[in-house]
C-alpha cells in the first residue's frame, strides 16, 4: 500500500521562514492546518493564525505561550534552523498544496478500496470517492438560506449598512457607497484623476478609522503619501516632487500631517502584490491580523496572471472575474482602477470603451467612467463623473466637480477649498 504524500522538510522550510521573518506571511496566507501533516507542525500554524487573528506577531516565546503548553521552545527554534529563503517560501507552499492534493487522491482510493471489500453498492462508492475529493476544493462549503438573513435584525437597523465612500458627498449619495462583496470599477484614460480620487477615498476612510489595503503597481509608497500630503495641505503635487517649498508649504505640511498623522496607521500600502492570487493572499493576511476592510487596486492593469493569453482582452477578463471572487470570498469592498484605451481619445468615454478592455463591466457592482476636457485651463477644468452601471439600486446619473478639487497638481492653492475633514 502507498504511502500519504507528506514533506515534513517542506513544513518545517516554511515555518521556520516564517517563525524568523513574519513578513513573508503573505506568500504563505492561503495555506490552511490540513496542508500540515506533522503534528508539531500542525499546532504550531494553528497557533500563528490564532496569534495574527489577535493582532500579534508569531514570536517564538509568543507561540509558545499561546500553545498552552502543545509547544516547547525547542520546537519552535528547531524549525528557525531549517527555514527556507524568502524568494523559495512560494516553492515550498506549492509542494504542500501538491502533497495535500495527492493525501486527497490517496483517502479517496483508501475509501472506495473499503468500500469494494464491504460490497457497498457502486453508487455509494461513486459518492464516497466525491466527497473525499470535494473536501478541500469546496472551501467552506455551502450555507442554508434560512441562516443567511436575520429578518428581525434587518428591521430594526436604524442606521445604513456600512459602506466605504468615495469622499466626494454627491459621489457617495449616488452610488450608495461600496459594500462587503462588490467591486466598484473607477474607468478612464490617462490622467484624469483616478489615483487621485482613489487617495480622496482612503482619506475619507481612514478618517473613520476604516482599515484600507492600496495597492498601487504605478506609484512607490512614499508617493502614495506625498499625495495624501498634498491634497490635505493644499500644496501643489509638484512641489513634493521638486521640494521647491516655501515657508507657507512647509507650515501648511506640518499642519495637514497633524490632521491626519493618527490616522496613517489605518491605511496599509503594498506595490508587490502583482497578481490577484497574491492580492487574496495579502488580503487574508491583514484580515487575521484584523485590518483589511477595504481594497483599492490602483490599477488593474498592472496586475498580471499565471495563465498565458494572446489577447490582452483574456486577461484583464481573468483579472475581473478574479477581483470579483476575492471581494465575495473574503466579503470585503474592492475599488478597482481601470485603464480604458485610447482609441477615442478626444470623445466621452462610455460602457462599450471598458468592454474594449474585458469582461469588466459584466463583473463590476458599479461603474463610475471619469472624463476631462484636457485643453481646458486647469482652474477652469471639470472632471465628468459618469455613473454608468450600479447593479444594487443606485443611481444612474452624471456630474461634474472641479479639476482643483479633485487633484493638487497645479494652480494657486486659496482657489482649492474641498479637505478631509478626520
Amino acid at each position: 500500500m502507498l504511502e500519504e504524500p507528506r514533506s515534513p522538510d517542506a513544513e518545517a522550510a516554511i515555518l521556520g521562514a516564517v517563525i524568523s521573518s513574519p513578513d513573508v506571511l503573505p506568500k504563505v496566507a492561503t495555506l490552511t492546518v490540513d496542508d500540515f501533516t506533522d503534528e508539531v507542525h500542525r499546532t504550531i500554524w494553528q497557533t500563528i493564525l490564532d496569534l495574527l487573528k489577535a493582532g500579534k506577531s508569531p514570536e517564538p516565546l509568543l507561540l509558545k505561550e499561546e500553545a498552552r503548553g502543545k509547544l516547547t521552545l525547542s520546537d519552535i527554534l528547531k524549525l528557525k534552523e531549517r527555514a527556507c529563503f524568502s524568494a523559495s517560501i512560494e516553492h515550498y507552499a506549492g509542494i504542500l498544496r501538491k502533497k495535500e492534493h495527492g493525501r486527497r487522491l490517496h483517502h479517496a482510493i483508501t475509501r472506495a478500496q473499503a468500500a469494494f471489500a464491504d460490497g457497498l453498492d457502486y453508487e455509494e462508492i461513486e459518492q464516497e470517492v466525491i466527497t473525499s475529493l470535494a473536501r478541500r476544493s469546496a472551501g467552506t462549503g455551502t450555507t442554508s438560506a434560512a441562516d443567511v438573513l436575520d429578518v428581525e435584525k434587518l428591521l430594526g437597523r436604524k442606521y445604513l449598512q456600512p459602506y466605504v465612500g468615495l469622499g466626494i458627498n454627491d459621489l457617495d449619495m449616488a452610488t450608495g457607497g461600496i459594500r462587503a462583496g462588490e467591486v466598484c470599477i473607477l474607468a478612464a484614460r490617462t490622467s484624469v484623476g483616478k489615483s487621485m480620487l482613489a487617495i480622496i477615498s482612503a482619506l475619507a476612510c481612514i478618517g473613520v478609522c476604516w482599515n484600507v489595503l492600496y495597492w498601487s503597481g504605478e506609484m512607490p509608497r512614499e508617493q502614495i503619501v506625498k499625495r495624501i500630503l498634498a491634497y490635505q495641505s493644499g500644496v501643489a503635487l509638484k512641489k513634493f516632487r521638486d521640494c521647491t517649498f516655501n515657508d507657507y508649504d512647509k507650515r501648511d505640511i506640518r499642519a495637514a500631517h497633524a490632521e491626519i498623522k493618527d490616522y496613517l496607521k489605518y491605511l496599509r500600502i503594498d506595490t508587490e502584490a502583482n497578481t490577484p492570487g497574491k492580492l487574496q493572499q495579502l488580503a487574508r493576511l491583514e484580515q487575521l491580523a484584523g485590518r483589511g476592510e477595504y481594497l483599492i487596486i490602483d490599477h488593474a492593469g498592472r496586475l498580471t496572471t499565471d495563465s498565458a493569453y494572446r489577447s490582452d482582452y483574456s486577461r484583464m477578463s481573468e483579472i475581473a472575474n478574479r477581483l470579483k471572487d476575492l471581494a465575495i470570498n473574503l466579503n470585503i469592498p474592492i475599488l478597482a482602477l481601470w485603464q480604458l484605451n485610447r482609441g477615442a481619445e478626444g470623445q466621452k468615454p462610455t460602457l462599450a470603451d471598458l468592454r474594449d478592455t474585458g469582461q469588466a463591466e459584466e463583473v463590476a457592482d458599479t461603474v463610475i467612467l471619469l472624463s476631462r476636457d484636457k485643453k481646458e485651463k486647469p482652474e477652469a477644468s471639470l472632471v465628468k463623473v459618469e455613473i454608468a452601471k450600479a447593479r444594487d439600486s443606485g443611481e444612474l446619473t452624471e456630474m461634474d466637480i472641479p479639476w482643483l478639487e479633485l487633484i493638487r497638481r497645479v494652480g494657486p492653492k486659496e482657489k482649492v477649498t474641498r479637505k478631509v475633514v478626520v
